[in-house]
């Protein structure tokens, strides 16, 4: 047979050269060949033609041909095996292949080419063609496995090959649908030979037991990965089961024996106890079963003592033995699982005769010394001895005093009908008339007795152990009702504890005689006055029971929180920029002001806020409750007070201060279904999260008053304070009066050298700045809002009728931090001086003005430096000349201070009166000119100082200077003498022009 090798194919045919078209996997195709010349031309009548398909040329030949695959057939997609998934396939033709044959799979090609089939069904429909002996229409008999169990190493593979071949395996450990996992591929190039291959692989213990999938891939080069094709070879899918780990079969067992000197050791001559009774438990007291699961049955004791369990899971067990009547278990109740001794006895006492404690059996660890191997353990053994003196016993019941049942009664201290025993395990002491504990027992269906006793004083308890955490009586107390205080008074089935569960719950000192209670009931085997034991019944007092009342039945826990919060504006409403305050100590107290306990009875400890300063108080009971806060300091309680109960808003505080200046919240109710629903506080109705309170931290502000020598309205550099304005901090009104956090009025503050002012302790809300300045300072320009403009270098203050005041401006604190500052809120102010007089007629030519003299209009003075240079203003801007008034004045404002010279042009017709005087003198009615070398006529240097110049110049101003005048006199022909009616007409035009200029100096 020829086979069709990767596609697309070519056959030599002698000296012609056959070319075939690509193909698919077991299909069925049609191949033409041309047949041409050696030289490659062609010989038909259609000169250099090629195979071009239909129709025929007359020297071209076409064939069928069918090209077979084996795909793989695990469950697709999970598992790629489907073409469209690039599915594991084989070309087929070839010798090599799994197992004793393999055949095609055009099935798996129906329906345009969708691969069908799963590897449940192990591929076992025939196809055709197939290759080597197929015997049954199942191909997949090429591997086959020992069981894999979890854990299992060097788990047996046997792989048939037809001929060599390099196997690759994969296995899905961890069932999650795929080959990809951890040590999944178990066999990588794994070389096969013709025949039966013996390999072996591990199981990994992370595997998932139950049903997954393998993959197993044989080919000549190897290399084969999960998907893709193959050349030759096959792939066999197998579904397999992974199952639990195999357990191994333990034993245990050992002696039961007749201890005839009851030293707890058998000794030499020391037979097996005929008659007893052993029975397997598992450690909670229930019945073993073994690995079969099967129950573990009683074996009775024969004369060679030995007993045996077989085929037991691992685990930890209880021996329980029955004794005969009469016999008692000796000393000792040693710990098998830490004593290995195979002559000691490892049984106590219980209700009905001895059991041991657990003991342990793990495979591969049990003792080798004890005639077995590592997995069984042969030293469980217990010892009895006959009593040599009459015996007596003390029993009876712990029963639940729950007036469950028909006429019955909670807490009345008896059993009545309906009411349940105990549950088993319950631990019962022996204690002698000294309170020491002779022994122990547990309850059995309510039932415990303490066997085997001499005459004498006894005690039984309830230990105080069964009543701790995760102990059997957990919440549970003592029935309180109709205490026997005298156990030897022998009344049935009343409670004889007394109520101290700290200390146990104990009977009287019981004395027990040869005259006992006979005709008990009820009792452990149902016969009046039998303990089980086979003690005589006037030796047995089977009356000493205790009762007990069950957990209450919890109720519904309540809780409440949840915020104290940082209230940055002071306003009592959380808005959604204010953060949480950490650090506040948050206290639950009852109505009554002490502090609350939680359903435990444990007292609710408090709470310190973290940085989202939420709170909660769980596990509740239902009642009346008020929280206190102490906030941290620098922090102050904000507006509220509301009350819990009445307002649900879930941002508003509810904290006011008590007589002590502490926080709190009225006294508010907490009730099962009654509290705010989900959509108010974020929990359900059993929980009431909106108790918050509101703090604020303090402010201050500032800070600073300034000298703006440039009167640009902005502080530079080398700009000082203003020292001695009185700065007032106002209401928003700008009149009214604030106070601190403290309560305390604020008052005003000076400022001194550097112009700093600054208020502490601020509430949070809106404020004004008042700034009195010194005498002769001007208001710079600005008035910025301190709201919208934070910046520190502007002026704040606008001017009112009493000085000057900033706008209202809120103070608040986002941050919540205390004590934060705001240093924006400033203002600044300038000072200049000022020059200025008057030009007059000197009608007298005196050199003094007198009443009468007359001012000369339209005269230029200028102002120049001492070296005749003109001047600059604190502008910057240069002071231009001047032409007096109609009463002859003139002023030069806004100056620096310093040297300053007058120059003067008088109208023609006008010669300098005499005077000459120093402008410095401060004189206000002479003729300070002088003529200059160039016949112009000027003053003496002029020296300018804030707040050095005189105040009796008329604006009692000490910045300016109002008494550098100059005198003229006509000249020839000139002179005119008014008359009477010009000096009225003069002198009221004096007047006008003076009232002008001094109103022209205050604006």
């Amino acid at each position: 047979m020829m086979k069709i090798t990767k596609l697309p194919l070519s056959i030599s045919m002698l000296s012609l050269l056959a070319v075939l078209s690509s193909v698919q996997a077991s299909e069925t195709i049609t191949n033409c060949t041309q047949v041409i010349k050696a030289d490659g031309t062609d010989i038909d009548s259609t000169p250099g033609n090629r195979a071009s398909g239909l129709p025929v040329e007359d020297d071209e030949s076409c064939i069928k041909l069918l090209v077979p695959f084996d795909y793989g057939d695990a469950p697709d997609p999970l598992y790629p095996s489907l073409t469209a998934s690039n599915g594991a396939r084989h070309q087929l033709g070839t010798g090599v292949f799994l197992g004793s044959c393999v055949d095609s799979d055009p099935g798996f090609m129906a329906d345009g080419g969708a691969l069908v089939g799963m590897a449940t069904k192990d591929d076992d429909s025939k196809g055709t063609p197939s290759y080597g002996n197929c015997t049954t229409p199942d191909d997949e008999d090429g591997v086959t496995f020992d069981t894999l169990a979890l854990g299992a190493t060097g788990v047996a593979l046997d792989v048939v090959a037809s001929n060599a071949c390099k196997l690759n395996a994969w296995l899905d450990w961890n069932g999650d649908g795929s080959w990809t996992g951890p040590a999944e591929q178990i066999l990588t190039n794994t070389p096969l030979l013709a025949g039966v291959n013996k390999l072996s692989i591990d199981v990994p213990s992370f595997a998932m037991e139950g049903a997954s999938y393998a993959r197993f891939r044989c080919s000549s080069l190897g290399g084969d990965g999960i998907t893709g094709e193959a050349a030759d070879g096959e792939v066999e899918d197998y579904q397999v089961t992974i199952s639990k780990r195999p357990q191994t079969p333990m034993s245990l067992g050992s002696f039961i024996w007749l201890d005839a000197n009851e030293d707890g050791q058998q000794s030499k001559g020391e037979f097996g106890l005929v008659g007893a009774v052993v029975s397997l438990l598992k450690a909670d007291g229930t019945v073993a079963r073994d690995l079969d699961n099967v129950v573990v049955g009683t074996q009775t004791i024969g004369a060679t003592g030995a007993y045996t369990f077989t085929n037991l899971p691992e685990g930890d067990y209880i021996l329980k033995v029955a004794p005969p009547a009469g016999y008692l278990v000796s000393s000792g109740g040693v710990d098998a699982n830490t004593d290995a001794n195979d002559k000691d006895n490892n049984c106590v006492a219980n209700n009905s005769g001895a059991e041991t404690l657990p003991i342990s059996l793990t495979a591969g660890s049990e003792p080798t010394t004890d005639g077995d191997d590592a997995n069984g353990n042969m030293t469980l053994d217990c010892g009895f001895y006959q009593s040599k003196q009459p015996l007596h016993s003390l029993g009876n019941q712990v029963w639940v005093d729950d007036g469950a049942g028909v006429a019955a009664y909670a807490n009345n201290g008896k059993r009545d009908q309906g009411e349940a025993a105990i549950m088993n395990g319950v631990q019962v002491e022996l204690r002698d008339d000294k309170g020491v504990v002779l022994e122990t027992a547990t309850t059995q269906d309510g039932y415990y007795l303490f066997s085997g006793l001499a005459v004498g004083n006894y005690q039984v308890c309830l230990s105080a152990a069964n009543f701790t955490a995760k102990s059997l009586l957990l919440g549970y107390t003592a029935s309180t009702g109709g205490n026997e205080q005298d156990a030897n008074l022998n009344v049935d089935n009343n409670d004889n504890g007394t109520d101290m569960i700290n200390m146990g719950l104990c009977s009287s000192l019981i004395s027990l005689t040869a005259d006992e209670p006979t005709q008990e009931s009820p009792t452990v085997n149902g016969v009046a006055g039998e303990d089980g034991a086979g003690t005589a019944d006037e030796r047995s007092n089977l009356t000493i029971d205790f009762g007990v009342l069950p957990p209450k039945v919890a109720a519904s826990a309540v809780n409440v929180g949840d915020s104290i919060w940082m209230d940055g504006d002071g306003d009592g409403i959380r808005d959604p920029d204010e953060l949480g305050l950490a650090g506040a100590t948050v206290t639950l107290l009852t109505a009554s002001g002490v502090a609350a306990q939680d359903l435990d009875g444990k007292t609710v400890p408090a709470q310190i806020t973290t940085a989202d300063g939420k709170y909660q108080f769980t596990h509740l009971p239902a009642g009346d409750y008020q929280i206190t806060v102490q906030q941290p300091a620098g922090y102050y309680l904000s507006l509220g007070g509301l009350d819990v109960d009445e307002d649900t808003h879930n941002s508003d505080s509810n904290c006011i201060l008590d007589q002590q200046g502490l926080a709190k919240t009225p006294i508010f109710s907490l009730a099962e279904g009654t509290e705010p629903d989900l959509l108010i506080d974020g929990d359900g109705s059993n929980g009431n999260l909106t108790a918050d309170c509101g703090f604020y931290p303090t402010l201050t502000l500032g800070d600073l008053i300034w000298e703006d020598k440039n009167a640009d309205g902005v502080q530079d550099a080398g700009e000082g304070g203003v020292s001695g304005a009185i700065v007032t901090l106002t209401a928003a009104d700008g009149i009214s009066t604030v106070y601190d956090a403290t309560g305390k009025a604020v008052t005003s503050v000076t400022t001194g050298a550097d112009g700093k002012y600054q208020f502490t302790h601020l509430i949070p809300g809106s404020y004004g700045i008042h700034v009195q300045p010194s005498l002769g300072y001007q208001l710079s320009p600005g008035g910025a809002d301190p709201d919208n403009n934070n910046s520190n270098t502007d002026s704040n203050c606008k001017a009112v009728d009493d000085g000057f005041q900033t706008l209202s401006f809120k103070l608040m604190s986002l941050e919540g931090k205390s004590g934060l500052v705001n240093h924006t809120v400033d203002c600044g102010f300038y000072r200049s001086v000022g020059l200025g007089s008057r030009l007059w007629v000197d009608l007298d030519g005196d050199g003094k003005q007198e009443a009468g003299e007359p001012g000369i209009p339209k005269a230029t003075v200028s102002l120049v430096g001492l070296d005749g240079k003109p001047v600059t203003d604190i502008y910057g801007k240069t002071v231009g000349s001047q032409t007096t008034g109609s009463n002859g004045e003139y002023f030069f404002g806004n100056l620096r201070e310093g040297d300053y010279v007058l120059r003067v042009t008088p109208p023609v017709g006008y010669n300098l009166t005499q005077g000459g005087s120093d402008p410095n003198d401060n004189v206000n009615n002479d003729s300070n000119g002088i003529t200059k070398t160039d016949g112009s006529v000027g003053s003496l240097p002029i020296k300018l100082t804030w707040g050095g110049e005189p105040t009796n110049d008329g604006d009692n101003d000490p910045s300016t200077n109002l008494t550098v005048g100059f005198g003229f006199l006509p000249s020839e022909g000139n002179l005119q003498i008014p008359t009477l009616s010009q000096w009225g007409l003069g002198l009221l035009s004096m007047l006008l022009t003076g009232l002008a200029f001094w109103r022209r100096r205050k604006v």
